[in-house]
């Protein structure tokens, strides 16, 4: 028998996951709470038990797509340099996007551009950014002078605008833009600061 908190849990998970199918399938201006709900089999009010509006759920689910980033940043491998760090987990972060498709990223486009209370997908991506450079700081690849605010705001822009470029136009490739930016910009920024 499954106890109040498991069933909670369960109920919460559905409604997760059947709004991420419902945003692939229709897209998340193309979806209500309702069709949530109908979705999920369960009464509309119950997803306000869970989520105080549908943005709410949303920036839950973009949260949980990018939680796969968390192992790079915990496990850095000890024979890759900083610059192959970021550009690891830059190139990570924008398959994400790019797997999730054009459409997805034009609905983020769209929800992010009006940001929610703190914290929002900005301030979780920058302090993604941050906890790594602060780890390749500990390990001794990159120098405690390094500008961390600045650096993790700056990556976070250049990725941001990738994905608002290929939101707005056919001709960004946001996959192989990030790819060129990590051999040819990235070690020149990063220069001053590497240690190893």
């Amino acid at each position: 028998m499954t106890t109040r908190s498991e069933k909670v849990q369960a109920t919460r998970q559905k409604l997760i996951q059947v709004t991420d199918e419902l945003i692939n399938q229709r897209g998340f201006e193309n979806i209500s709470v309702a069709d949530i709900t109908q979705a999920c089999g369960i009464a509309k009010g119950t997803f306000y038990n869970y989520f105080s509006k549908k943005e709410a759920i949303f920036a839950e689910i973009s949260q949980a797509h990018f939680s796969q980033l968390d192992a790079l940043i915990t496990d850095i491998p000890a024979d890759q340099t900083a610059t192959q760090t970021l550009s690891h987990y830059l190139i990570e972060f924008m398959t994400i996007i790019t797997t999730a498709g054009v459409t997805r990223a034009r609905d983020w486009i769209r929800f992010v551009v009006i940001p929610s209370p703190a914290p929002n997908k900005w301030d979780f991506d920058a302090a993604k950014l941050r906890t790594l450079l602060k780890q390749l700081i500990a390990k001794k690849q990159l120098a405690e002078t390094t500008p961390v605010e600045q650096l993790a705001d700056f990556l976070v822009t250049y990725l941001y605008g990738l994905v608002f470029g290929w939101g707005m136009s056919d001709q960004v490739e946001p996959q192989s833009a990030i790819v060129t930016f990590c051999q040819l910009i990235l070690p020149v920024i990063l220069q001053p600061y590497l240690l190893a």
